[in-house]
């Protein structure tokens, strides 16, 4: 699937197309996270955290800020947790 949405990702952004990076940027990476926890054999937990990564290089690759992707996908990665660990804007 994320070679299927870079690929269109990639024709209608270069074509002019009525796109933005982000969310395709997203989407991929979230995908190929999702692709490496597949090919290790991941529980969810750890598939969890394998997306997130993936969302945050995406998003902190294309803004170059690495940190504010990684406060992008921190709410990704907090799901199920306490609301004693979970940062304090997701409470």
């Amino acid at each position: 699937m994320p070679i299927v949405k870079l690929v269109a990702s990639a024709i209608t952004i270069g074509s002019g197309g009525s796109a933005g990076r982000e969310g395709p940027t997203a989407q991929i990476a979230a995908g190929f996270g999702s692709f490496v926890a597949d090919v290790f054999s991941l529980n969810d937990h750890d598939r969890r955290i394998a997306e997130a990564a993936g969302i945050g290089a995406g998003i902190g690759s294309i803004f170059m800020a690495p940190l504010g992707g990684g406060a992008f996908s921190a709410p990704r990665y907090s799901t199920g947790a306490t609301s004693r660990w979970r940062p304090s804007y997701l409470q």
